[in-house]
């Protein structure tokens, strides 16, 4: 007998099966880690109806569910809705619930708590959650690995995550896509050099003496060996070399001019904001009014404009409709910056094929980041996509 292959919806409704009985064996506390795209919402009112089926919670049941923004918390609310539309489960009438921003060590008294995007949370916010009695459903789409430097070691994202909620359910980008339930992308590279005649920084005021961008970056680049306390001197400069990678005005026009080559939605993302309100006015930032850049998003999404950019505020969380490109002016040193931005991208549409634009700045830290970028070619010689996600700078 053959098997039958399942449709996306019959796989993508197997994950979140998957996800919410890891959640009830977790005991009703636990983080689950999918891809954007695969309805962590979803999933996590679906924990809430299953809780209720166990008398572990009872109808009317205070449940507050947490977002990084507003903006998001707008989003889940919208979610809430659609929930409503498909499974006609609606989980106002049904629990005392409600939608709020993290602050920190405002501990909320409920039976549920709902921490979307965990992964946000630092010490300071994870302190009110620790040692609670309510049940915790955590959603994140990414989560960090350990890290130790000089043989201390720094408490990450994954061990604050499991100090409140351990992670029960996995579901990785790169899996959502292989098995179809997310479309496919390919990564082009954008190269372009440090500027050597335009003014970047005046010496002095009222000076015609100036350095360029590539002279700058030359001198934060400096030698650090036989040096005294070389690691912190090695770090403080890479920083610095960072900062001016991100705010490059050379950038700028190279953006602009790959853009009037390109057809489709696109989301851009950098560092400065400076730098992306050169690009293109349609910036969602925290400089706006939560009108503002609610206004950004619906004219995005209903193709009133076809352009949207962000430093932070879009990279998780917001449904950003039929977008077919994402442009990333400054590079990301973790792989959870990568992941969150690229899921921009991989929401399903049928036969979509979506566009990564990675800018690249030759001979400077940006070129050493994508070298440990793995690239891989079919039989054309054409560059797919294989990234390493655990690169670190």
């Amino acid at each position: 007998m053959v098997k039958k292959e399942l449709s996306r919806i019959e796989k993508l409704e197997l994950v979140q099966r998957q996800a919410y009985n890891a959640w009830l064996n977790s005991k009703g506390v636990g983080t689950i880690n999918v891809a954007t795209g695969v309805g962590k919402t979803i999933i996590a009112f679906k924990c809430l109806y299953y809780a209720l089926k166990k008398s572990w919670i009872v109808q009317g049941s205070k449940v507050t569910f947490y977002a990084e923004t507003e903006v998001r918390e707008q989003t889940l609310k919208d979610e809430a809705k659609k929930f409503k539309e498909i499974y006609g489960l609606d989980v106002y009438k049904d629990f005392n619930i409600t939608f709020v921003c993290y602050q920190a060590n405002k501990p909320i008294e409920d039976d549920v708590k709902i921490l979307d995007e965990i992964h946000f949370i630092g010490e300071i916010y994870a302190k009110q959650f620790e040692n609670c009695n309510s049940y915790i459903i955590g959603l994140t789409a990414t989560t960090s690995e350990s890290t130790v430097v000089n043989s201390v070691t720094f408490l990450t994202k994954e061990e604050i995550i499991n100090s409140i909620a351990p992670v029960c359910f996995r579901y990785p980008i790169d899996e959502a896509i292989r098995d179809g339930i997310l479309s496919p992308y390919q990564t082009s590279f954008i190269y372009h050099k440090l500027d050597e005649t335009s003014p970047y920084l005046t010496l002095s005021k009222g000076s015609r003496n100036f350095v360029t961008e590539k002279a700058y970056y030359g001198q934060k680049n400096f030698n650090k060996n036989n040096m005294r306390n070389a690691e912190y001197i090695r770090r403080k400069s890479g920083m610095e070399m960072a900062k001016l990678l991100w705010g490059l005005k050379s950038k700028v026009e190279v953006v602009k001019n790959h853009l009037r080559t390109i057809s489709g939605k696109t989301v851009i993302f950098g560092v400065e904001l400076a730098i992306l309100k050169q690009i293109t006015p349609n910036v969602v930032s925290g400089e706006n009014t939560k009108e503002e850049n609610q206004k950004l998003i619906d004219d995005f999404n209903s193709g009133v404009i076809d352009t949207i950019a962000s430093a932070k505020m879009l990279k998780q969380g917001i449904t950003l409709e039929g977008v077919e490109n994402c442009v990333l002016v400054s590079y990301y040193s973790t792989s959870t910056d990568f992941i969150q931005r690229l899921g921009r991208i991989v929401r399903f549409v049928p036969n979509k094929l979506a566009n990564l634009y990675i800018v690249v700045t030759q001979d400077t830290l940006e070129a050493n980041w994508v070298s440990k970028m793995i690239l891989v070619k079919d039989g054309s010689g054409a560059v797919t996509h294989s990234i390493d996600l655990n690169l670190k700078l």
